[in-house]
């Protein structure tokens, strides 16, 4: 792989040259997606790998990925609609209006909270349009944590090799996706389509 790679994202031309992601475990399947545009760095020079992604952020990730068009449209129903960044917006109308992501109980989509592991799956699987029956019995010694809702969405991710748990067997189903998890768990989606 070159270390320096020159690739347009969103119209825009960006050179990717992150100097955080040597090494990185990720490191390959980061340069693959900013060559397939849908993930970008920051202007300081760095991917940031480690660090988790909000909704906003993830909504944008999978938009770009699936190249889904961003709708003129993109006044949001939620009752937290105003404190959405605007860039954020398009992307997540359209993530809302392709049944990737859904908002709260309470009306709220919650555009800065950190994705969990849970909500990653959930989304990529309904992108796939695919989930396992909900009785089936996972082998992490955390499966008991992990949401009745997404039991079918986890099963069927790690069924299809889309993601895979964490050291010691788990599955972290509550802890904060990272960018680079949600980089691979993309990659794998968009090997299954």
């Amino acid at each position: 792989l070159k270390p320096v790679l020159q690739v347009t994202v969103a119209g825009k031309s960006i050179t990717v040259n992150w100097k955080d992601i040597k090494g990185h475990w990720a490191e390959s399947a980061i340069r693959e997606a900013a060559e397939l545009g849908f993930v970008t760095g920051y202007a300081d020079g760095t991917f940031l790998p480690n660090r988790a992604v909000t909704r906003a952020e993830f909504s944008a990730m999978m938009v770009r990925a699936l190249h889904l068009e961003l709708g003129a449209d993109s006044k949001l129903a939620f009752n937290d609609s105003d404190r959405i960044a605007a860039w954020a917006k398009p992307y997540i109308a359209t993530a809302v209006k392709a049944g990737l992501l859904k908002g709260y109980d309470d009306g709220s989509f919650r555009a800065d909270q950190l994705i969990n592991r849970t909500e990653m799956v959930a989304v990529v699987m309904r992108a796939l349009d695919l989930k396992a029956d909900q009785n089936t019995k996972l082998q992490f010694a955390d499966a008991l944590e992990i949401p009745v809702w997404a039991t079918g969405y986890v099963a069927a991710a790690v069924e299809t090799g889309i993601i895979k748990g964490r050291n010691g067997n788990r599955f972290a189903p509550l802890e904060h996706a990272t960018r680079a998890e949600s980089v691979v768990v993309i990659l794998a989606m968009l090997k299954q389509k």
